[in-house]
């Protein structure tokens, strides 16, 4: 039992299918010959329905061809609706049930010919990442010139622009953030009292505070060399990337690619270092976990209950499970892994082969992974003792031993999961499939 103490990808793309100029029936026929084999999908789900432009049988994403290319899919804490966020675009879907999702308008920073968006005042949607605060409020969105944009989101989930912060007041924003703030693009989180929004900058992070009522504000930063006004992290192995803030509100995790470094979180928001687990051999500084180093972490969660931590790491195929205690540290709890390797439980027989993502069932109680050189999802329980056990897997692979799928139009990344746990959305780029836990 190792107890940390003061020394403490983008997805592949959504996969589009033609077909070629046969009647209407025909059409019909093969979307339901296509989705059917997806029933009894061997990891718990069932297909429910797509959202996709021109692919017969999907809800439309009222976009013109394109225009969500890159685009990545967000849910409202209440899952009454979906946006989905890209560059310079936000569209917005209601969810009237858990198999179809309605186009109800978009916003954008650029005029678009043909996207019939409302137009931002500014060039401001820069980011390629999005985060909806607890109380479904607000909508907020870091990008590479802009700090911030927050976009207030009604009770029926339209949004209407609520300002940006930049340097000095470019882009007709306002100007209270020092030079060296820059979003990543991604890498955002609001605190569970919808006070504080945190963004990953280049060398650190940036901390913004939303008042009740009135405009957000920037608040402080923390960065590797303590400049231009931010504090200095005491730790140069780290490598600043997202950042996820405890249920409780207590911790926060900054997350890099070999590297968690926590924090605790003060009254007003501010981030105390705590110490740092590092996974490769260059972070030495950091507390190792027992399953050794080159692990590169490619999916980073949280339990709903907020004490468990669990990471995925692609090179040495390993989930590894973390303790997060009320002192805002960690302490290593255990791992499976490809093979059994470093100690860790052994997943059967090829399984956990260079896995890259993980989603979380809102119970808390199930894990997804995608493989990384198979388009493959598995599916994993928590057991006795909170040790992970597999429990099925879906694939695209013919060849393979899963239940195998045709995941048109998307692909088979699973992409978020709905807060009522009854909408699995699969794919990137406007072409998602619906996918529901089997009746």
């Amino acid at each position: 039992m190792n107890v940390l103490g003061d020394r403490r990808g983008m997805p592949i793309m959504g996969r589009t299918f033609q077909l070629s100029a046969i009647g209407s029936i025909l059409l019909a026929v093969f979307v339901l010959t296509c989705c059917a084999s997806a029933k009894g999908s061997g990891v718990g789900l069932q297909y429910e329905g797509c959202l996709s432009e021109g692919t017969v049988g999907c809800d439309s994403t009222g976009m013109a061809a394109g225009l969500l290319k890159y685009s990545g899919l967000v849910l409202s804490p209440d899952s009454s609706t979906a946006y989905a966020v890209g560059s310079r675009l936000i569209a917005t879907y209601d969810r009237p049930n858990r198999s179809h999702l309605a186009a109800a308008g978009c916003w954008s920073s650029l005029e678009i010919d043909g996207s019939g968006c409302e137009i931002l005042p500014n060039d401001t949607l820069t980011g390629a990442d999005a985060v909806i605060s607890p109380d479904g409020k607000h909508l907020y969105q870091s990008g590479r010139s802009v700090a911030l944009t927050s976009l207030d989101r009604g009770s029926d989930g339209t949004l209407s622009y609520g300002g940006c912060l930049a340097i000095k007041g470019s882009f007709g924003c306002r100007g209270n953030v020092p030079r060296p703030v820059f979003g990543l693009g991604v890498g955002l989180d609001v605190s569970p009292d919808n006070r504080n929004v945190y963004a990953a900058i280049w060398d650190g992070y940036a901390i913004y505070r939303q008042p009740a009522h009135g405009h957000l504000k920037f608040q402080g930063c923390i960065n590797k060399k303590g400049i231009r006004g931010c504090r200095k992290l005491p730790n140069l192995d780290l490598a600043p990337g997202g950042i996820l803030v405890t249920p409780d509100g207590g911790t926060a995790l900054g997350i890099s690619a070999f590297t968690i470094s926590v924090y605790s979180r003060g009254v007003r928001g501010n981030l105390r270092y705590r110490g740092c687990w590092g996974m490769a051999r260059r972070t030495r500084e950091c507390a190792k976990p027992p399953a050794g180093t080159n692990h590169t972490l490619t999916g980073v969660r949280i339990g709903p209950s907020g004490n468990n931590l669990y990471i995925v790491s692609r090179e040495r195929g390993a989930i590894l499970t973390f303790r997060i205690l009320k002192s805002s540290r960690l302490r290593y709890v255990g791992c499976i892994s490809y093979h059994g390797l470093r100690g860790c439980d052994p997943a059967p027989g090829d399984h956990l082969h260079r896995p890259y993502n993980l989603q979380m069932a809102p119970s808390g109680r199930s894990f997804y992974v995608n493989l990384t050189d198979s388009p493959t999802l598995e599916r994993y329980d928590l057991g006795p003792g909170g040790k992970l056990q597999y429990a099925g897997c879906m694939s695209e692979d013919p060849e393979s031993d899963c239940e195998v799928v045709d995941m048109s139009p998307s692909n088979i990344t699973l992409a978020t999961i709905s807060n009522d746990g009854e909408s699995y959305y699969f794919g990137y780029g406007g072409n998602w499939s619906i996918f529901s836990p089997e009746d």
